[in-house]
């Protein structure tokens, strides 16, 4: 039986609704930064196709994401106790470790600290 011309046209506008869908949704995804957005998808068409692998790889970057955030959290955890700990060297590396006097160490980089402030 063939398709009637309102049949057809419903059809069309159908397919430009889901394009406009998919085109406003994915406008929205890129100014809010709302990784966790997915597109509603029903139907064995391209469009529900396509939308499946859009929603897929919101997924893939979400995940991206939040693993990034989680490593540069552990990162600066990281670089705080590597600070922490070359300040505890350099206090060890200037003092004498039994009378915690400051040592020739401590006089040489102090006496280069004054001389260069003098010439300036």
């Amino acid at each position: 039986m063939p398709h009637s011309s309102s049949h057809i046209f419903y059809n069309k506008l159908l397919f430009i609704n889901k394009i406009i869908c998919l085109t406003h949704s994915i406008d929205s995804v890129i100014r809010t930064r709302n990784y966790s957005f997915r597109l509603p998808y029903k139907g064995r068409d391209e469009l529900s196709a396509l939308s499946g692998s859009f929603n897929k790889l919101l997924k893939t970057v979400e995940t991206d994401k939040a693993s990034i955030e989680y490593y540069s959290n552990v990162l600066e955890e990281a670089q705080i106790a590597l600070i922490d700990e070359n300040q505890s060297l350099e206090g060890l590396a200037l003092a004498d470790e039994l009378t915690k006097i400051a040592n020739r160490r401590a006089f040489n980089s102090r006496l280069e600290q004054l001389c260069d402030s003098s010439i300036k």
